[in-house]
């Protein structure tokens, strides 16, 4: 009797092809977790900046209904984060073609600037022009 060798197809992965398939899949997890990580900081950036536009944008808004309106300059702090600094000053043209002291308006240079911290120190200005009557009370 002669022995016949039945060869069975062997199935499956070697050990070398499960070290490159992890080795690949903790490379992609590691990178997908840094975008979501990236994404994440870069919300609450933009969290941030959109807090100290409306805080801006309240102050001069505030700015806009005093009166009389005057130069000052005033600071606060708003929700133990962002620090704030609003500067009013008369605003004056630098042309010579244009006389405004005929006028009968004066115009007022409202500046706010809004910094916080969080692993950097973050600062937003925005400046607004007011326009207001001159009467007896605000003569310039």
């Amino acid at each position: 009797m002669s022995q016949r060798k039945i060869k069975i197809p062997q199935s499956g992965f070697s050990l070398l092809e499960i070290l490159i398939a992890f080795a690949i899949l903790s490379i992609s997890v590691t990178i997908i977790l840094k975008i979501f990580a990236t994404g994440l900081s870069n919300t609450q950036i933009a969290s941030d900046y959109t807090n100290a536009v409306q805080i801006a944008n309240n102050l001069i808004a505030q700015t806009s209904m005093e009166n009389p309106l005057q130069r000052s300059e005033t600071s606060g702090i708003e929700n133990n984060v962002y620090h704030w600094q609003r500067q009013i000053v008369p605003y004056h043209f630098l042309s010579a073609e244009l006389d405004i002291s005929s006028l009968p308006i004066q115009l007022y240079h409202i500046h706010i600037k809004v910094w916080w911290e969080d692993e950097h120190q973050h600062t937003l200005e925005l400046s607004s022009l007011k326009m207001i009557p001159k009467n007896i009370d605000n003569p310039q």
